[in-house]
């Protein structure tokens, strides 16, 4: 069994990253067996974070290459100025209901007090 390991660019979204891949190569008479290892996940910037995922490759021993493709899973997360923007506007509307509510309780007529100055 051969470990390795090798570094590859990645570019999301225009931020450059290297990314380590570690694997290992078991060579038998009659067949290769290569597996990549589940990577550390990278971030690139503070909406997108990258994960390698785990896999392996069967082959015949006689080829010098093996063709590998790997995949990797991106998880994107929300901005945060539209969620504070949301949860701003929604504790807004809940008080604007509250005061009317509270209003609509003490002035069952909806008529207002007014003073005239003399």
């Amino acid at each position: 069994m051969i470990s390795f390991s090798f570094n590859e660019t990645l570019t999301v979204n225009g931020i450059t990253k290297t990314v380590t891949i570690f694997g290992q190569d078991n060579v038998t008479q009659t067949a290769d067996v290569l597996t990549f290892f589940a990577g550390t996940p990278v971030n690139f910037g503070n909406y997108y974070t990258v994960t390698l995922d785990s896999s392996s490759y069967y082959g015949n021993a006689a080829p010098l290459n093996m063709p590998v493709t790997l995949s990797a899973e991106v998880t994107v997360t929300p901005e945060p100025t539209p969620l504070a923007l949301l949860g701003t506007g929604l504790c807004g509307g809940v008080f604007y209901a509250a005061m009317a509510r509270r209003r609509s309780h003490h002035d069952p007529e909806g008529s207002r007090a007014t003073m005239e100055y003399v």
